[in-house]
This record gives C-alpha cells, structure tokens and sequence, in this order.
C-alpha cells in the first residue's frame, strides 16, 4: 500500500489522514523525497479540484507524509453495484466529474469503481497518482479506459459504462480515440 488511512473526530467533523508510508527497499533519504514530492503534488491537485467545484472530499490541512480532509461517509461504486444499488444516473454524474477533471487539464490516473464514493452525490477520491498539466486527447482516453475495464471487472461486461460516457459527454474526436485505445 502507498498509504494508510486514518479516521477521527476534529472541530466537531469526521475527517479521514491519508499518511503515505515508507517503503524499506527505498534508500531513506530518496524515500523521503519521494514521499514529500507526492504528498504536495498531491495536496495541490485536491485544493484545485475543491476550488473547481468538483464534487471530492474538501482539503483540510497536511504535514510533509500526511494529508487531512472531509470524511466521505458514502458507498463506492463497488459496494453499490454489489448491493445493487448503483444507479444509471448515478453513473452519469461520475462521467460529469471525469470531463470537469479533464476540461480542467487534471488526469485522474486511477479511475477505479473504488476511487468514487457515493453520499448525496458521488465524489471523485484519491487523487495520490493525479497529475495536472498537459492532458492529450490520448491520455485522457486512457483515463477513461481504465474505468471502462475496472467496470467490466466488476460488473462482467460493459453494459453499464455507457452512463459514464453519456454523462462525459464525448467529442467524435474523444470517441475516435478511445475506440484507438480499446483495440490495443
């Protein structure tokens, strides 16, 4: 695991720290580095994807391995799919907060059934492998093919995923390159 989770009570709220661990095969030093780096990238997208208005857990604080923000008291679409819960619009809003991601130049780079929790709506989380900057066509396909396949695993076709993509709100030239990258 890249991190361990923790919840508690602060200043009357549930919040959950996300504490990014070390990793004993690393040399200290680059560990620490590593962990540093990925931790402030990480801080920087989420206060972004907050100030977006995209629905996530709100920011609240960090140290130099630790991120604290808003606990989400929700279900993911895992946990909904298998208590059959998980609804068509559901599933459109998710696409709406992939497209807010990508019209905003951030690629998710782990768009899992996992990574959205549903309370009054679905919110988009963990955003530890996010990158923002230089979101092409082709990566933003990708983004959303990991979904698609995450889906499938889960679901045992793709029957559902195309809520997702009504919600996004596919481009022809969108929809030509993630046909590209399905036949790889």
């Amino acid at each position: 695991a890249e991190a361990k989770l923790y919840s508690y009570p602060q200043d009357n709220q549930q919040v959950v720290e996300k504490f990014r661990l070390s990793k004993s095969y690393r040399h200290p030093v680059i560990d620490e580095q590593i962990r540093k780096r990925r931790t402030k990238a990480e801080v920087k997208i989420l206060q972004m994807v907050n100030k977006l208005g995209i629905p996530s857990p709100k920011y609240i604080s960090n140290s130099e391995f630790s991120i604290v923000m808003e606990f989400v008291n929700g279900l993911s679409l895992t946990k909904l799919y298998i208590q059959n819960q998980l609804t068509n619009d559901i599933l459109i809003k998710c696409g709406i907060i992939i497209r807010k991601l990508h019209d905003n130049s951030i690629l998710h780079n782990d768009l899992t059934t996992s990574n959205f929790l549903f309370d009054i709506q679905p919110k988009i989380i963990d955003f530890g492998l996010a990158q923002i900057g230089h979101a092409s066509l082709e990566a933003k396909a990708v983004d959303l093919y990991v979904l698609e396949k995450s889906m499938t695993a889960l679901c045992g076709s793709d029957d559902l995923f195309h809520y997702i993509l009504d919600g996004y709100d596919l481009s022809s030239d969108m929809k030509s390159r993630l046909e590209e990258v399905r036949k790889r």
